[in-house]
């Protein structure tokens, strides 16, 4: 429904000049320009863009930068001569592209789209481009006020006179006879442009330039002088005058002309500046504005005793947004977070986006932490309800961590750490947001320190493999496979897995490693099967493992090599990875199953976002039921009755269900009485390193309960008593 109606506020928006050498790049504009109601005519050249303005009216002209002959600016510099109101939009791929030096050609570009472009970028840019243009041609016959700084009173009214024969309306042209006067006249007003002789009573030369530019550093400044001095004229345009005219030279159509460049020079430049600080898809300012920002909040407090708050924010699942429904809806997302970041922060507050999905808000002059956390919730709500009624269904929350200044740094880098320390804490431990302690210092410290180690565990051989054993749970409970664990045998001391896994998983090192993972997980099941017995061995894959397009490959050629069946590996993969419903998802799975034969299970489920559909959709093999589940099934009727929900949901599927963490006998008796097909845990068996681990024959666990059929009323009832002794 939103892009209907987009399409249908964006029909003949108007008609575009493109200009651009290369032929595909043309093509891929014109479509998306003429999808959106634009009437576009294509040019190769700057030439023959120049001979397509002579024949036929456009609204804005479109070119690339970089192009043989005649480049972009060099065209946009043409152009503003014969056509001075007509937009001009650059296209190029050089992403380091320096502002600044575009900034010379002041009024000359309107815009500037990156190449490859955002569908929705690229069109929003013109809009704004053109708009800018239609109030730019309405304000040239508006307040253009003009200070002539002019010693000489006829030739003061001569300039007068020349101004009013041009195509300009200027609105009030006020005379100072003295740089004095001058100065005192802008304590007064600020006018649109000066106009200075280089030869007043107080003051010669290009002092008078200097000195005005350092009472209004962004005024635009024309020199008007008797002086023809080529030399003068350079030293005056190094110094930032905008053009250098004789008098005795002066056309009524030049001075009109020099005073438009003038100002359109100062607008753009004030553009290109908005741009350089400026993030285009929000509008809030980028990570450099506000570096800058949080630097002066910080210089600011300290010389008044203050604090300064920093709240970082980061929105979990947005990589979801954007690989189900495309960029452009990621954007709008980001659009309504950064709105609501402009909603719920006051005048004193600075919101900004660092960089894809992560926020900050600056809290200048703050008090204590009442009044952060005060501002901290509020935000934190106003971007939950943002997201919560328009991400397409997909749950987008986030996580906020807050940093003090001066309590946890003196600095911008140091709060900006803290910061976002306590934003991942936030997020791991599903908090909301976390202010920063000195612990988290000591957790970072030590996680730097790991992830130093990790980089060369590998290679020092210090991982190895535990499998803990998956049973059965039919009248008599036996093995009937494996999942493979990885455990870091650490020489100054053993980390636990949840500890180092998720430092592997955020950097490329989990290819590495994930890839030794199901090798060495192969050769132990292979060696299994040539001592007699065909163990089905699971082993976890990374979202990094499973969006690499060489694991098919990788598998075969394990598979081959340790001659296993493929009916005897089987991928463990998370939820979050089938969020993205597209082709090339539903391709990767079928390739792992049918082509390579491997099984799929998925992991953790019932407490993510489970969903029937993909459950349909995708080949999959057995659900393992999330631990979280198993851990409350007897003490709590509702965490009972959605492990009892699974199973029924997995058995209608023709899928396998398997429960993980089963830690005491009043689980495995209630899951065996709902049909849950297999269980692992600590009760039935730990994991164990294979010289410990009997694999053989009919093996079966220790932990022999009573037969399923058996009422489990007992369980139950325990749960029951527990309830009421809890409300009692």
């Amino acid at each position: 429904y939103c892009l209907a109606v987009v399409i249908k506020d964006t029909r003949s928006l108007g008609r575009v000049l493109l200009v651009d050498d290369e032929h595909l790049v043309r093509v891929g504009a014109r479509r998306l320009l003429t999808s959106r109601g634009f009437d576009v005519v294509e040019a190769e050249s700057a030439i023959d863009a120049l001979d397509a303005l002579d024949e036929e009216s456009f609204d804005i002209v479109v070119t690339d930068l970089y192009m043989p002959g005649a480049g972009g600016l060099q065209l946009a510099s043409q152009i503003k001569d014969l056509h001075p109101d007509l937009p001009v939009v650059l296209m190029t791929g050089d992403t380091e592209v320096e502002l600044s030096a575009h900034a010379v050609a002041g009024a000359l570009i309107a815009g500037l789209v990156f190449k490859p472009w955002d569908g929705e970028e690229f069109v929003g840019t013109l809009c704004r481009a053109m708009g800018q243009a239609s109030r730019r041609v309405q304000s040239d016959d508006e307040a253009i006020t003009v200070l002539l700084i002019e010693d000489d009173d006829l030739d003061a009214r001569h300039f007068v006179r020349l101004v009013k024969r041009s195509s300009l309306t200027v609105d009030k042209v006020t005379q100072a006879r003295t740089l004095a006067d001058a100065v005192e006249l802008l304590q007064e007003f600020t006018p649109t442009v000066a106009i200075v002789d280089l030869s007043l009573p107080d003051a010669r030369g290009l002092d008078i330039l200097r000195q005005i530019k350092s009472i209004e550093p962004g005024l635009p400044l024309i020199v008007f002088t008797g002086t023809d001095d080529p030399t003068l004229a350079v030293q005056a345009l190094q110094d930032g005058v905008q053009d250098y005219l004789v008098k005795g030279r002066v056309t009524p159509d030049s001075i009109g002309r020099a005073l438009r460049y003038a100002i359109e020079r100062k607008r753009a430049e004030e553009r290109w500046v908005y741009f350089a600080r400026h993030d285009q898809t929000t509008g809030l300012i980028n990570r450099a504005a506000f570096r800058e920002r949080l630097g002066r909040s910080i210089a600011r407090a300290r010389r008044h005793q203050k604090k300064v708050g920093l709240l970082f924010i980061d929105l979990d699942n947005f990589k979801a947004v954007n690989d189900t429904y495309g960029h452009d809806d990621g954007d709008r997302v980001l659009s309504l977070v950064a709105n609501a970041l402009r909603s719920a922060v006051g005048p004193s507050q600075i919101p900004a986006r660092l960089g894809g999905d992560e926020f900050a808000v600056i809290l200048s002059a703050v008090h204590d932490r009442s009044e952060v956390l005060a501002a901290a919730k509020r935000v934190l709500g106003a971007v939950r309800r943002s997201t919560s009624r328009d991400s397409n269904g997909i749950p987008v929350e986030a996580s906020l961590g807050i940093a003090m200044f001066p309590d946890n740094g003196e600095n911008v880098d140091r709060l900006l750490r803290c910061a976002d320390a306590a934003m991942y804490r936030a997020k791991r431990e599903q908090l909301g947001y976390s202010f920063y302690s000195h612990e988290m210092h000591a957790r970072a410290s030590r996680a730097n320190q790991l992830e130093s180690e990790l980089r060369g565990a590998l290679a020092r051989d210090e991982f190895e493999l535990c499998y803990q054993p998956q049973y059965e749970l039919g009248s008599t409970i036996r093995r009937s496979g494996v999942e493979a664990l990885l455990r870091w045998r650490r020489p100054v001391g053993e980390v636990m897995p949840g500890e180092f896994i998720p430092l592997l998983e955020r950097s490329a090192l989990i290819l590495d490693v994930g890839e030794w993972v199901l090798r060495e997980a192969c050769r132990q099941a292979a060696e299994w099967r040539e001592g007699g017995t065909e163990v089905r061995v699971a082993v976890n894959l990374s979202a990094r493992q499973f969006r690499d397009q060489r694991l098919p490959e990788i598998l075969r050629s394990m598979l081959t090599e340790h001659q296993l069946p493929p009916s005897l590996l089987e991928l463990e993969i998370t939820e979050s990875m089938f969020l993205a419903d597209t082709v090339a998802t539903r391709r990767v799975l079928e390739e792992l199953t049918q082509d390579v034969g491997v099984r799929i299970a998925i992991d953790d489920f019932g407490t993510g976002y489970s969903s029937l559909a993909y459950l349909k959709r995708f080949p999959i093999h057995s659900l393992k039921m999330d631990r979280a589940l198993v851990r409350d099934i007897v003490t709590d009727e509702e965490s009972a009755a959605i492990s009892e929900g699974v199973i029924a949901l997995g058995h209608a599927l023709k899928l396998s269900v398997v429960a993980e963490g089963v830690e005491t006998q009043e689980q495995l008796s209630l899951l065996r009485s709902q049909g849950c097909d297999m269980a692992q845990g600590f009760y039935l068996c730990e994991p164990k390193v294979p010289s410990n681990l009997a694999i053989g024959g009919r093996v079966e666990t220790n932990r022999v309960s009573e037969p399923a059929s058996k009422n489990t009323s007992t369980a139950m009832e325990a749960a029951r008593d527990a309830r009421r002794l809890t409300r009692d």
